[in-house]
């Protein structure tokens, strides 16, 4: 391992400003901070994909304690190898949720749960939703709506009740189109020509963690005597060696042509 340097804390920051990056553009921004670093120009051909990488290894070595990760994974259209900061400790969408209101963040939970859940079964593993299902999942559901009342502990150590407020009624069906917009122009959906919607591979690398931990869940299985058990984990999302969220086409494709030798 290279050691820490002004190099890879000006990379760090840089990654800070723009979280999304891949191979070529990681190559021009080292040879940027380069040219700054020694005050002549470094040419992009001067930095290997190979020292670009090991300068990425430093920098995941040292920021891990912080529950910071730089992950990679290849584009899900050209294949080109990109690379995200992310906060590696979230349990929730937490880099969104800077950006946008609750009601913006429940509706983008319900288009995952259209893409993994109800879009992804035996049958079909679409994992995208059509723009006219999109919106029309703009409200919110009657469940959330409501006041929950849950139980914590004060700082004296007691218990007590607190009541949680419900969610609004949602987003108009003008606000959903809007929204639907933005999470594109955000990097966070793609859209093609079709009208479907899907995580783009930003959103993939970002959200990777909170992904796997809601949607391979383990199913409640009833049995003969009416007792409930935890059934086998269902993998909506699919890890594979070379995508790691999920099991795209192009590393199937791979897989069927090195089977046929």
């Amino acid at each position: 391992m290279s050691i820490y340097s002004n190099i890879h804390r000006a990379f760090l920051q840089a990654l800070l400003i723009r979280p999304f990056i891949d191979v070529q553009e990681g190559r021009e921004l080292l040879a940027a901070i380069k040219s700054a670093e020694v005050g002549s120009d470094v040419s992009i051909e001067s930095v290997s994909p190979k020292e670009f990488r090991a300068i990425v290894h430093t920098i995941q070595n040292t920021i891990s304690s912080f529950d910071l990760d730089i992950r990679e994974m290849p584009d899900q259209e050209d294949g080109n190898h990109c690379y995200a900061l992310v906060n590696d400790s979230n349990d929730d969408i937490i880099r969104f949720a800077t950006t946008h209101t609750p009601d913006e963040i429940s509706y983008f939970k319900r288009l995952l749960d259209e893409m993994f859940d109800t879009s992804n079964t035996i049958y079909a593993e679409i994992m995208a939703v059509k723009s006219m299902r999109a919106i029309s999942l703009n409200k919110n559901p009657p469940s959330e709506r409501e006041n929950q009342e849950v139980v914590v502990e004060n700082a004296n150590g007691e218990e007590e009740r607190q009541t949680i407020a419900g969610a609004g009624i949602g987003l108009t069906k003008q606000e959903a189109e809007d929204c639907l917009t933005r999470f594109v122009d955000e990097g966070w959906l793609e859209r093609d020509r079709a009208g479907y919607h899907f995580l783009s591979t930003r959103a993939l690398l970002e959200l990777e963690r909170y992904l796997s931990d809601t949607y391979n869940i383990e199913e409640e299985e009833e049995q003969e005597d009416g007792t409930i058990r935890k059934g086998p984990k269902k993998l909506r999302i699919k890890h594979c060696g070379h995508c790691r969220a999920e099991s795209r086409s192009k590393c199937q494709q791979r897989r069927i042509r090195s089977t046929k030798g």
